[in-house]
């Protein structure tokens, strides 16, 4: 009897905890009202009034977004959080309200603008070792919430390069990081918050290793020079000087390399293309020949960008080297320019065949003088020069006879010296010109 009354007692316990396990349960939302920015995500919590004894379902809305999702707590579990991305167009300090289906819970969020992050300097020059600080200003600093003031300065491979903590009142934020090798190039900066970009505009940093000399004489592996020619005038050169030119050269089966400006490209572009199809190579001489000291880096980056832009889109081929005008230069122009994919090149000699009355035998002399002719050796002359054509007939043979120079392309000298190009920036693409095949029907 006593057994039976308690398989009884037993029973009863387990149909009472049963039924109470079996209560409707309670859920609520966070009770405090909160603030998020705009074009950001929101977590939502659902919490029960107790662990769940079976996986309940809720489905969170917010009227004023359109937002509508089901979720569900997990069995023995008390709460799930939902994410929730808070449109764009919702900032300016609009309230949105959460609720639950069924239930009285509902939640009141105050959404806030994205922070206006603008950079204080667009441009930056760094070497390896170097420390760099970056100063950005917050336009709209009312935006920056205290539950979520850690901002991130990234490159454009996503590394976060340091990180700024907001205090208000302040408006200013102050990155600060030592220069890699690993930077070496050019760097596109942004700021983030949270995951989103908050900068409209970039910030560019240009890293150039200063050890790395800038190309004057080389060290191939075998005799060879090369004879390069500036095409700098917009209206000087004639399409007979570059018809001369390119018969001498096509005489002794020479190739050289052609420095042009984006002037000369507008305006004397039958003859750049003549000389593309010729298969020279073509090189950066900037867009209209200033002294590029005189300009600050980014009025640097738009002088070597626009002509490469014109080479890319009327001849088809991306520069890969770069001379400056005047032989104008220093650690700025060089990192400038490595950080948009080119290597500068100097000369070894000047034929000083640009200045009037100098005499055409004093320019042959100084370009065969054998102080100063070397192996490796990077001749400057100028399709526009005097008497160019007429030179190049009397020292391309001194140069493979007499010397026993083989006369190549600056990139091919590079090569034979072992000297690699700079990196291409991950915004461009290296496009190389090759002449279309004739056809049968041709």
């Amino acid at each position: 009897m006593k057994k039976c009354v308690l398989i009884l007692v037993c029973a009863l316990l387990v149909c009472l905890c049963s039924l109470a396990l079996a209560q409707e349960v309670t859920l609520s939302l966070p009770g405090k009202n909160a603030s998020v920015n705009a074009g950001m995500a929101y977590d939502v919590t659902i919490s029960a009034d107790a662990p769940v004894a079976t996986a309940t379902d809720f489905v969170l809305t917010c009227a004023d977004i359109g937002f509508s999702a089901a979720g569900q707590i997990p069995a023995g579990e008390q709460e799930a959080t939902v994410k929730v991305d808070i449109p764009a167009d919702k900032g300016g300090g609009n309230r949105i309200i959460f609720a639950l289906e069924g239930q009285t819970a509902k939640h009141q969020v105050q959404v806030y603008s994205l922070p206006n992050v603008q950079f204080y300097i667009e441009e930056y020059v760094s070497h390896p070792g170097h420390e760099v600080s970056v100063l950005a200003v917050c336009r709209n600093p009312n935006t920056v919430l205290s539950a979520n003031n850690v901002f991130e300065l990234r490159n454009q491979f996503g590394q976060v390069l340091d990180t700024a903590e907001w205090s208000n009142p302040n408006s200013r934020l102050m990155f600060t990081f030592t220069c890699t090798k690993e930077l070496l190039g050019k760097q596109i900066l942004s700021v983030y918050l949270d995951g989103v970009c908050v900068t409209q505009k970039e910030a560019l940093l240009f890293v150039s290793d200063y050890e790395v000399p800038r190309v004057k004489t080389l060290n191939p592996s075998t005799p060879s020079m090369s004879i390069t020619l500036d095409c700098g005038s917009p209206s000087i050169e004639t399409p007979q000087q570059t018809t001369d030119v390119l018969a001498v050269l096509d005489k002794y089966n020479v190739k050289a390399t052609f420095f042009m400006t984006g002037q000369f490209i507008q305006s004397q572009l039958e003859s750049a293309l003549r000389i593309r199809d010729a298969g020279h190579e073509i090189a950066n001489h900037t867009y209209s020949h200033p002294p590029m000291t005189t300009l600050s880096p980014k009025e640097m980056q738009r002088e070597v960008m626009r002509v490469a832009n014109l080479l890319e889109e009327h001849l088809g081929v991306t520069p890969r080297l770069f001379r400056p005008p005047y032989g104008n230069t220093n650690e700025k122009v060089t990192a400038v320019v490595r950080g948009e994919g080119m290597e500068e090149i100097m000369w070894t000699i000047d034929s000083y065949d640009w200045k009037e009355g100098y005499g055409h035998s004093n320019i042959i002399e100084r370009v065969t003088n054998e102080n100063t002719l070397v192996d490796g050796s990077v001749i400057l002359f100028h399709l526009d020069g005097f008497n160019c054509a007429e030179t190049l007939d009397i020292v391309i043979p001194y140069y493979q006879n007499e010397k026993g120079f083989e006369c190549v392309p600056v990139s091919e000298l590079l090569r034979r010296s072992g000297r690699e190009l700079p990196p291409m920036p991950s915004d461009r693409e290296a496009l190389v010109y090759a002449p279309a095949t004739p056809t049968d029907a041709e």
